[in-house]
C-alpha cells in the first residue's frame, strides 16, 4: 500500500513529488491518503487501460511480445499485467517511444540468454523479472526475434 503511491509518481516521471511525499509524511497513512498521490495513481490507471486497448501483440509459442506507446514508464506494469493474463507464457512489453522494456515469466532467464546476442539489447534483472533497453525500433526487434526462433 505504501509503495503504490511512490511508484505511481515515478511512472509518470514525477520523482520529486514522490520524494516530497516521503519527506513530509509523518505516518504511513499520510502517504496512502495524499490527494496528489491519489491523482498520480489515477493517471497511471488511465494510462494502463489506454495501453491495453491500443497495444500491439506478437504471439510466439512460449512468448508474448506487447508493443505500446506511452510517455510514462509503464513497461514493467504492462508486462506483469499481460503475464497474469496469458499464464504460462513469458511476456515482453516494449514502449516504442523510448525503447524501454520489461520481461516477466518463469522462462525469463532462458529468454535473457537468447536475447543477449542482439547487440542493441541491454538487459538486466533476475530470474522472472528483467528490464531492458533496445536501441533499435521495436519492429526490428520483432524481426530479429522471429529469426532467432526459427
Amino acid at each position: 500500500m505504501l509503495s503504490s503511491p511512490v511508484n505511481s509518481f515515478l511512472r509518470i516521471k514525477q520523482g520529486q513529488k514522490a520524494l516530497e511525499l516521503l519527506q513530509q509524511a509523518q505516518q504511513p497513512m499520510d502517504i496512502i491518503t495524499d490527494e496528489k498521490a491519489k491523482s498520480a495513481k489515477e493517471e497511471v490507471k488511465k494510462e494502463h487501460n489506454s495501453i491495453l486497448k491500443s497495444c500491439e501483440s506478437v504471439d510466439f509459442k512460449d512468448l508474448a511480445v506487447v508493443i505500446f506507446n506511452s510517455n510514462y514508464r509503464m513497461s514493467g506494469y504492462m508486462a506483469t499485467t499481460i503475464q497474469e493474463m496469458v499464464g504460462d507464457k513469458t511476456v515482453i512489453a516494449i514502449n516504442k517511444k523510448d525503447g524501454h522494456g520489461s520481461m516477466r515469466g518463469e522462462l525469463a532467464l532462458y529468454w535473457e540468454g537468447r536475447l543477449k546476442h542482439l547487440d542493441y539489447v541491454k538487459m538486466g534483472g533476475h530470474p522472472g523479472f528483467y528490464g531492458f533497453q533496445i536501441s533499435k525500433p521495436a519492429d526490428v526487434f520483432i524481426e530479429d526475434l522471429t529469426e532467432l526462433l526459427q
